[in-house]
């Protein structure tokens, strides 16, 4: 199945799991500008703010909580699946009943209510890890590349392909399923790593001034937005897509993000062996890159985590990937206005 008709994909609600987070919000709020009906799916004790003024409906409801599920389903046309927990990227137990019986929880919903399409918004990290060659810049991994990752020094990115096992065992029971895997997303209404991420830090003067080896992969917000809306519309069932933009070494991301910001670039580059070396010591070093970051072990700093979406971007007829320097100054322009007003920050909006 290539996909479906738009007058069958457009009669009727869609639901979004994890709707106050930041590609949840911005995809709820992209589509309402479209005119779709948009349910939000949010657990009671979920900050809404990300969601203020935007014309859908709201529905409480837990992942692990099957029977919380059932009422927003009802009826939906299409799930797409942005939950999961986003914060303590070392707790494997946390993790994995999170994204993985989640999901499960998520996709037997799917099924019992008899939902057209589910869209899983997995992540670049379930794809694994590059070749560990830092002589070699790689063209980047495809769709296909097998999971070749540790669980136990990287839990959320085994958390994700767990994940998307379960959506492949769906699939072959009979949801029409798609899964779309975005890599580090920058863009406007990113509430919560607007306080602490790495651009708030440059902001404020605490990174050091150093750049690490290796490298990763920037989107932009809005392909992300596009592309989810493509796999709804396009995607074949049973098949993974890569949302990704650019790929560029550590150091020329905060280059490029240090010019932007108006704050002095790295001075110098960190080889990988130290980094390495200091394996046992991750835990000091929590926010330092969007890919770094969330890797527990520092032995798999330095690769250059690129991905080559060529092959997606075919498929689902999309447009070449905004610049990475569009995507970083949305992200900055956002951060500037919300930190000026935070009223902003709830009327921020892709920035098309």
């Amino acid at each position: 199945m290539s996909g479906l008709a738009s007058s069958a994909l457009d009669a009727g609600p869609v639901l979004i799991t994890g709707a106050t987070g930041f590609i949840g919000s911005q995809f709820a709020r992209y589509l309402a500008a479209q005119g779709h009906q948009v349910r939000a799916l949010h657990r009671p004790s979920s900050d809404l703010t990300p969601l203020a003024a935007l014309d859908l409906e709201l529905y409480e409801g837990d992942l692990l909580d099957p029977g919380s599920l059932a009422t927003a389903a009802d009826g939906a046309v299409a799930i797409f699946h942005c939950g999961g927990l986003v914060a303590g990227w070392r707790r494997a137990g946390p993790l994995q009943r999170s994204h993985v019986d989640g999901t499960r929880n998520m996709l037997r919903t799917a099924w019992d209510k008899g939902v057209r399409r589910f869209i899983h918004v997995s992540s670049v990290a379930a794809l694994g890890l590059p070749a560990q060659d830092d002589n070699r810049v790689e063209a980047g991994m495809r769709e296909d590349h097998p999971w070749n990752g540790d669980g136990r020094s990287w839990p959320y990115a085994y958390a994700k392909h767990l994940a998307e096992v379960e959506v492949q065992w769906a699939v072959k029971a009979g949801l029409q399923a798609v899964t779309v895997c975005p890599s580090a997303v920058f863009g406007p209404g990113d509430i919560k790593r607007s306080r602490g991420g790495i651009l708030a830090r440059m902001v404020d003067r605490r990174l050091p001034p150093i750049a690490p080896a290796g490298g990763l992969n920037i989107v932009h917000l809005d392909d992300v937005l596009e592309g989810m809306l493509a796999a709804w519309r396009h995607g074949q069932t049973g098949r993974r897509y890569l949302l990704t933009g650019a790929n560029l070494s550590h150091y020329d991301f905060l280059t490029t993000l240090a010019t932007i910001v108006g704050r002095r670039p790295p001075g110098w580059r960190l080889p990988s062996a130290p980094l390495r070396a200091l394996g046992g010591l991750a835990g000091a070093l929590p926010d330092w890159l969007p890919v770094l970051a969330r890797i527990p072990m520092l032995q798999l700093a330095g690769l250059h985590f690129y991905y080559d979406n060529r092959a997606s971007q075919r498929a689902l007829n999309l447009s070449e990937p905004r610049p990475v320097e569009q995507a970083l100054q949305a992200a900055y322009d956002w951060h500037l206005a919300a930190h000026a007003s935070p009223e902003d920050a709830t009327k921020a909006a892709p920035s098309g």
